[in-house]
């Protein structure tokens, strides 16, 4: 038989050039994967971060959007509120104006007469304008007259008019006739649903402009209807409420960057907002109550100075049809001033509408006078009286409001890291973790570490290099190598040396690709775990922060209450002739 010589070199040579053109491919392979794993985690972090920037503007945006149209709104209700009532400005310039002419002597008879009738022909249903014309009949022995405005005046506002003229006698200094008008108003009152204009009493009183026998006489009235009124527990308990919400209405915001990991992974972060924001309060309160005791009200003392601020202030801010339009007003201002935030806002506008209330008892008229005297229309001696009398109901007012939210406080909290709280855990399919903060650190990062690895398992074991894989390619290079035998014994041996090379190559080749790819994931593992660590340990850190920082604020109860019950008792500042 002729000897069959059959050169295989070029067969082998070929193999070996397709293997190290395919190694070369699979390492371009290899890298190309691991750059654009790189880089869906990092665009995927940066789509996390773009949306909480986007969150944050929209919220930011709404806000300024609250603001501004409450500037609109306010600017149109001042409007109305002048020309609604604007001419009633000029009746009450206008009162004030006789009583210094009357001082001066410079204007006659026939003009006050004059203005007077006009003004009580240009605003009808206004109780000040009869008055005025009554105290101009008055000023030139006109008793007729006198009378009939009298009537008038006090057929649209009795009360008012009883007051005015109490204060206007003690001003031209018939003092007696000044008590009388000051006992028929006090006579008329009822302790329960006093008007808003009683404030009008209560600066007088601080102020002694009523003179020694007007202010005894009010004096003894207010102490009885306290005393009478402060027996009834469910007025007590509004006063307390009242307090609580006005130390409420001094809570800080938090700034949207503080805290940023905790705010992610704290299922639990609201109650830590609630809480840090209500404990804010208290050094805020410490700071306000100090500028009240300390504030200088540097008014005259001379008793026509006195009587004509509290006359202006009788006839500019308590009139009962201007309240609808001055409720909104606060209102919106409540919303410029909680920079648009509306629930803050409305809370705080509820706080402060009982200032504008038409009625109210008398013991909640001083805690106004206390609380909001710009809105009661009192000045600061006024005010440190009132804290002096609702001293009880604010140390009681702090009680319930530090009881309010020390009753939310946490033993510990939930540190939630979502299926999303990263780009690998995006990628991989991470379930998710959970763990509380009072878990030993080495314990819940152990926990974290083995999710991770349960996660990533089944990429791994998909990722394994499997024998099985490789079940066709041998299949087929057994049959071609039975078929050559068949067709000749050499072609044959050729054919299995050739296949067996080939399907070695192709094992070799795919061993190597499942161990780059599984060395790729234990990298990616790695890093995974690492950032997961790292925003545990940052949710943890800044927990602890958050809490020393509470624990600071809250502390501060101890010198407020203190600043509460050292509170100077009400003294009475003497006008002068």
């Amino acid at each position: 038989m002729t000897d069959i010589r059959i050169d295989l070199s070029p067969v082998v040579n070929r193999i070996e050039e397709l293997g190290n053109m395919m190694d070369r491919q699979m390492s371009q392979v290899h890298a190309s994967v691991g750059q654009v794993q790189s880089e869906v985690v990092t665009t995927q972090a940066e789509l996390l971060q773009l949306r909480q920037r986007f969150e944050e503007y929209v919220t930011y945006a709404e806000r300024t959007a609250n603001v501004q149209r409450a500037e609109t709104k306010l600017s149109g209700l001042k409007d109305d509120l002048e020309r609604e009532f604007g001419h009633h400005s000029v009746v009450r310039r206008t009162s004030i104006g006789i009583l210094q002419a009357f001082d001066v002597g410079n204007v006659s008879n026939r003009t006050v007469s004059q203005v007077s009738e006009e003004l009580m022909i240009q605003t009808p249903r206004y109780w000040l304008a009869p008055a005025i014309v009554a105290l101009a009949a008055w000023s030139r022995g006109d008793e007729e007259m006198t009378k009939v405005s009298l009537a008038e005046a006090f057929r649209r506002d009795t009360r008012k008019t009883a007051l005015f003229f109490a204060l206007v006698l003690r001003r031209q200094a018939r003092l007696d006739a000044s008590v009388r008008w000051l006992r028929q108003y006090l006579l008329g009152m009822d302790p329960m649903l006093l008007t808003r204009e009683f404030v009008v009493v209560l600066e007088c009183i601080n102020l002694g402009a009523f003179g020694p026998q007007g202010e005894a006489l009010a004096a003894e009235k207010l102490s009885e209807w306290n005393e009478q009124l402060r027996r009834d527990p469910e007025i007590v308990d509004k006063q307390v409420e009242a307090w609580r919400a006005f130390i409420g209405t001094q809570c800080q915001r938090l700034d949207d960057d503080q805290f940023p990991v905790l705010r992610r992974t704290s299922p639990q972060w609201p109650t830590l907002q609630y809480l840090l924001e209500m404990a804010s309060a208290l050094p805020v309160t410490i700071e306000w109550f100090e500028a009240v005791r300390d504030r200088i009200d540097h008014r005259s003392a001379a008793a026509h100075d006195v009587l004509d601020s509290i006359l202006e202030n009788l006839v500019t801010e308590f009139d009962q049809d201007e309240l609808p339009l001055r409720r909104k007003i606060l209102y919106n201002e409540s919303v410029i001033d909680e920079n648009g935030d509306l629930d803050r806002a409305q809370s705080r506008a509820d706080a402060l509408q009982s200032a504008l209330d038409e009625n109210t008892d008398v013991v909640s008229l001083q805690t106004n006078a206390a609380i909001q005297p710009d809105v009661a229309g009192v000045g600061a001696g006024t005010q440190r009286a009132a804290i002096s009398v609702s001293r009880d109901e604010a140390v009681a007012g702090v009680g319930r409001f530090t009881f309010g939210y020390r009753s939310q406080v946490l033993p510990a909290i939930g540190i939630n890291l979502s299926p999303t709280h990263s780009g690998y855990a995006t990628t991989f399919n991470f379930p998710g973790w959970q763990a509380r903060s009072d878990t030993p650190e080495h314990h819940a990062i152990a926990d974290l570490t083995n999710t991770w690895k349960t996660a990533l398992a089944a990429e791994r074991e998909r990722l394994r290099f499997k024998p099985s894989t490789m079940t066709v390619p041998i299949i087929i290079a057994a049959v071609a190598t039975i078929v050559l035998f068949l067709i000749n014994p050499i072609a044959g041996i050729v054919g299995l040396l050739g296949g067996g090379g080939i399907v070695a190559f192709l094992w070799t080749q795919r061993q190597k690709k499942a161990d780059a790819a599984l060395a790729a994931l234990d990298a990616a593992e790695t890093q995974a775990i690492e950032e997961s660590i790292r925003l545990y340990r940052a949710a943890i850190a800044e927990y602890i922060d958050l809490g020393e920082e509470y624990r600071a604020l809250d502390s501060q109860e101890a010198e407020l209450l203190q600043l509460l019950r050292t509170w100077a008792p009400a003294s009475t500042t003497a006008v002068t002739a």
